[in-house]
């Protein structure tokens, strides 16, 4: 016998009366093929045959769909509230961290300004983060983030692990925490500002703003953010407050440019107080650099006796496999030195190797001759 469609055909070549067998509910019908003979007969035979069974059928598998569709529109439904769940215990966080921070800071007044602030900034900007990356399907709650003083700047870049970094955009990586952790150890001014004179930091390869970020919250409200790529900056940074501004140069168009417009400060290598407003407190290279190169642009930066420069120099001249970061004083003495670093080149050298490089890259801007 053979089965096709639900029913019980006949063999084709059968000499007796074959018999087909229908099943239609709970019961069962005998139909006599008697008067057919091999394949076509079954088919004649067929033909005569009520068609309910296989109507039944097909209500069967319609059946099974609408069934197999509310499961899944219930299984989106308990999905959709759990994520609901997680966005208001994230909401809940955050105003729980907020309140406590704001309560510390009032009760708190004397002394440490500078330092109570920043955490603030931290401990606000790390619960905002982690609220925007709540599931997109509880548009419904309004990012806390948006809540924060419009005049802070803010980056939606995460810092890495120590030893982790990752891709910002095509041409851009974000760098190990351990390197924002020597930005934050190097760069943190001792002493507090006089007469509400504000720090000014320069932030050379600034990518996508994790490092103008660190500057930001250790207090320097006045920064200048150069990349020779703006894709991932674009990209992350959500609020730039008037004092931080971003310039698509590489730093030797950069350079120039500062020259050019300081050139009274430039000129003069001794001094202090007004004449070097334009000068930095703090310049943050963010990719790897020869030394000399680190201690020329330190000393026409850098205002005296305060300043300081951190680079990820080369450990040997033009050899761009291996850093160390080292801080400099606007003199070009070595304040310190920690080794073990890998950065991306210095893409304005000639010498440079690598995948970052002019020789290899297209679309770097090039410096004017």
């Amino acid at each position: 016998m053979l089965i096709a469609g639900g029913c019980l055909l006949a063999e084709k070549d059968a000499q007796v009366r074959p018999l087909v067998w229908m099943r239609s509910c709970s019961t069962f019908s005998r139909y006599s093929t008697h008067g057919t003979r091999g394949h076509h007969g079954v088919i004649r035979a067929l033909a005569g045959i009520p068609r309910h069974h296989c109507r039944l059928s097909q209500q069967k598998q319609e059946q099974l769909q609408q069934l197999e569709h509310r499961n899944q529109q219930k299984q989106q439904q308990q999905q959709q509230q759990r994520e609901a769940i997680v966005v208001g215990r994230r909401f809940s966080t955050l105003m729980t961290t907020f309140l406590l921070v704001t309560t510390t800071l009032f009760a708190d007044t004397a002394g440490n300004g500078n330092s109570k602030a920043s955490d603030f900034r931290d401990v606000v900007g790390s619960a905002a983060q982690a609220f925007t990356e709540a599931p997109s399907s509880s548009s419904s709650f309004k990012s806390p983030a948006s809540s924060t003083p419009s005049s802070a700047f803010f980056t939606k870049a995460t810092r890495p692990k120590p030893n982790q970094n990752f891709a910002a955009s095509d041409d851009t990586f974000i760098s190990p925490g351990k390197c924002y952790e020597m930005i934050e150890s190097s760069l943190k001014f001792e002493q507090p500002t006089l007469n509400g004179v504000k720090r000014r930091a320069l932030d050379l390869g600034a990518g996508a703003g994790l490092s103008t970020q660190v500057l930001w919250d250790l207090g320097y409200e006045e920064i200048v953010a150069v990349d020779q790529s703006r894709e991932a900056w674009d990209s992350y940074v959500v609020r730039l407050p008037s004092s931080v501004s971003f310039l698509h140069l590489t730093d030797d168009q950069y350079l120039k440019q500062f020259q050019t417009v300081n050139q009274h400060e430039v000129e003069t290598a001794t001094g202090g107080g007004e004449e070097f407003s334009a000068r930095f407190d703090a310049v943050c290279i963010n990719y790897a650099i020869n030394l000399e190169k680190a201690k020329y642009l330190a000393s026409i930066l850098l205002k005296p006796n305060t300043g300081k420069l951190l680079a990820p120099v080369n450990d040997k001249t033009d050899f761009w496999f291996s850093q160390s970061y080292v801080v400099l004083d606007q003199s070009g003495s070595e304040l310190s030195r920690k080794a073990e670093f890998l950065f991306q080149p210095d893409v304005t050298e000639n010498s440079c190797q690598g995948v970052w490089c002019r020789s290899v890259k297209q679309g770097v801007p090039r410096d004017e001759d």
